[in-house]
């Protein structure tokens, strides 16, 4: 008594009642619930992963099947995280180079952005579809809104206080050890800002008002190293 024996021939039976745009077999149950430090009684539906997976949702603007929304998205976001990764592994190479990284660096970081930008809104457009009344989330979009350092920032900062940027860093990271930069790039900084400026083609800070920053050592001018010297 209560329960149906045949009901997915009875679903379809349903399913091609002229008017009837779906029919699927459902279950019910009543649990006990508890949300924001509440109890009480809720109401559990429950349907196959066939049924889910074949409702029909609208996707990008089309009626597509869950499941074809569901395969689309992890498709778009494996591409996408493919590219992502390889752009970062190849690019590693080049940003290790002693200042002249910071180029690169630069661009890298305004793609990471925008490939996680991208990456959220695949999400998103999955989330509509599947939960057309839910709103957005707060913080979705944060992402998008961050701005990248641009290359002049980047060599500023830490041409301010190396050991300023390092220990930012360390609070992002764990494992990296602690550092005293300043000293050092007191005795590099003039060799450092040279070969900046000689990539890029013009000045970049920080020099104090009213200081000369000091000049590199012949040895280390960027411009002997292009000549083979």
């Amino acid at each position: 008594p209560g329960t149906i024996q045949d009901y997915d021939a009875l679903a379809a039976r349903i399913a091609a009642i002229p008017g009837v745009t779906r029919a699927d077999p459902a279950v019910r149950g009543k649990v006990m619930a508890t949300q924001n430090g509440q109890r009480g009684l809720g109401d559990v539906y429950g349907v196959s992963a066939e049924a889910m997976a074949a409702r029909h949702v609208t996707y990008r603007g089309a009626r597509r099947t869950a499941g074809e929304a569901v395969a689309d998205t992890a498709d778009r976001v494996a591409r996408r995280a493919a590219i992502a990764a390889g752009r970062n592994v190849g690019s590693s190479f080049a940003e290790a180079l002693p200042i002249l990284g910071i180029g690169v660096i630069a661009a890298a970081t305004a793609w990471d952005l925008h490939d996680s930008c991208q990456m959220l809104g695949e999400i998103r457009e999955l989330d509509v579809a599947l939960n057309p009344g839910r709103a957005v989330p707060e913080g979705a979009t944060e992402v998008c809104g961050m701005k990248a350092p641009t290359r002049d920032e980047i060599w500023a900062a830490i041409a301010a206080s190396p050991g300023a940027a390092w220990d930012r860093a360390r609070g992002l990271y764990d494992g990296l050890p602690d550092l005293s930069l300043d000293g050092a790039w007191t005795h590099m900084a003039g060799a450092f800002r040279a070969t900046y400026d000689w990539a890029f083609g013009a000045p970049a800070g920080p020099v104090q008002p009213g200081a000369v920053p000091p000049a590199p050592p012949s040895d280390l001018n960027p411009l002997n190293w292009w000549d083979g010297q």
